[in-house]
């Protein structure tokens, strides 16, 4: 397959070292306690994905078959999101430690994730969180792969993308590329979950910085005009401090808040 890139410019992709990115630290900055932030994000996600799922069996069709969480990095709530109604679920990641972390994670689920689990619950039976680690561990699987290269074209029937496309880069070309790939792995008509950082212009995790391009509503909506059948696009306010870090630890407020996007693919 052709790469889905646009070559290599100032603050791209590429000329980051994501070896060095630390899930544990960013997990603990981010994940060791559900924000309300996210706790809005995962609702949005989990009831869209709900609706979709309760259409499809009302004309005789059963769960999904192949999902997608493209970058998950330290962030396991996503791919928890389509658990409940996907028979097999890929994790596309870039990082090596990364890929290390949720290989880990997927085998044992720690006990942090539950009270995101209870946010998802309700919506899948109520099923409690060993089943959720239990069937994790059965139809979850971790692959190593870039987004620009290695995601297939209509593949998958539901995924998520979460804090990936504005937050690998500072080339506004490769945001739009990534969220063009991700809805074009999707089979036409599949629903999707996003969520993106607004207004970022870059983070640390530890003292390591990464790229961010800065994103608005109107450009979320304004890309998933061109990529999606239906879309949603809602802004989610911080609620409290910023998650993101300078290299001593302290907070920074360099970003406006979250933006959740719910949708079917073309």
């Amino acid at each position: 397959m052709k790469p889905n890139k646009p070559g290599t410019r100032s603050g791209s992709n590429d000329q980051f070292q994501w070896d060095l990115f630390d899930p544990e630290v960013y997990g603990d900055t981010n994940y060791k306690k559900m924000l309300a932030p996210d706790c809005t994000i995962l609702g949005r996600g989990v009831s869209w994905f709900s609706q979709v799922a309760l259409r499809r069996y009302s004309v005789g069709k059963g769960q999904f078959s192949h999902g997608i969480d493209v970058g998950p990095g330290s962030n396991l709530y996503p791919t928890l999101s389509m658990l409940g109604y996907c028979r097999k679920i890929t994790l596309l990641e870039y990082g090596t430690a990364n890929v290390e972390y949720l290989r880990k994670e997927i085998k044992h689920l720690n006990d942090s994730w539950k009270p995101f689990w209870d946010v998802i619950s309700p919506f899948v039976g109520n099923r409690d969180f060993e089943w959720a680690r239990r069937t994790l561990a059965e139809r979850a699987e971790v692959v190593q792969g870039n987004i620009f290269t290695d995601l297939p074209v209509g593949e998958f029937q539901i995924g998520t993308m979460h804090f990936v496309a504005e937050s690998l880069t500072a080339d506004p070309r490769e945001v739009r590329y990534g969220v063009r790939n991700f809805t074009r792995s999707l089979v036409p008509g599949s629903p999707f979950a996003m969520a993106n950082m607004e207004g970022s212009r870059g983070y640390y995790v530890g003292n390591v910085w990464f790229p961010a391009a800065p994103v608005s509503a109107r450009n979320v909506e304004w890309m998933l005009d061109l990529l999606a059948a239906w879309q949603s696009v809602e802004r989610v306010p911080k609620d409290g401090t910023s998650v993101h870090l300078d290299a001593e630890g302290k907070p920074v407020d360099d970003y406006k808040g979250y933006l959740v996007s719910t949708g079917l693919s073309y």
